[in-house]
């Protein structure tokens, strides 16, 4: 969203270095409860924009008001923004595309300090250059999904055409069944239980 200067932290995905000092400062934070719903900048965590998405109330929002907030920059700044296109790789367009005023924009704002904000289509990264893939726009493998330009049902698992490129999800797809055949096969080798194979 390109009009939100606080972005949310995807909370199936995070790399954390253990720290009680820091746990101990989260724990404070929920037990402050110092969260208004809205989509504004002066809504979610501390009234300062860390809200209006998905999981904002939860970890989404408090792991990123903790870093965008409390820690940003200075001596103590301790966290990354990793390139989404490379890590936790969806394969869904990162440009807004709605109509209105943000149209055809990404975000406006860097993630890290000193850097430049990048309008890198994600649909288009070469699947050699992907460390970690979260299945959410291209949809689980394994439920065999639809490519659609509309959702045809409301819980049908359905491609949505306008939002991917088909051919990324695809490759993204061919990946998981490569990972599992292998992990299949390793299992075999180490128990001996050819019965592991009958799925295939």
């Amino acid at each position: 969203w390109p009009w939100h200067r606080e972005a949310p932290v995807q909370g199936g995905w995070l790399v954390f270095r253990p720290s009680k000092e820091v746990f101990n400062e989260y724990i404070e934070i929920a037990l402050e409860g110092n969260f208004t719903g809205g989509f504004d900048n002066k809504s979610g965590w501390g009234h300062l924009g860390f809200g209006g998405w998905v999981g904002s109330a939860a970890i989404q929002g408090i792991v990123a008001y903790y870093y965008g907030h409390f820690h940003r920059g200075g001596t103590r700044q301790n966290y990354v923004e990793l390139d989404v296109c490379r890590y936790n790789q969806i394969g869904a367009d990162m440009i807004f595309r709605k109509s209105g005023d943000s149209q055809g924009q990404c975000k406006k704002f860097a993630r890290n300090p000193g850097e430049e904000f990048d309008c890198t289509d994600c649909r288009n990264t070469d699947i050699s250059l992907v460390k970690s893939i979260h299945y959410c726009a291209c949809k689980k493998p394994w439920t065999c999904p639809v490519a659609r330009e509309k959702p045809k049902e409301r819980h049908r698992i359905d491609v949505l055409s306008g939002l991917v490129n088909l051919t990324t999800c695809n490759l993204l797809h061919r990946e998981w069944y490569k990972f599992r055949r292998s992990l299949e096969d390793r299992m075999v080798s180490e128990t001996g239980d050819e019965r592991i194979l009958n799925s295939r």
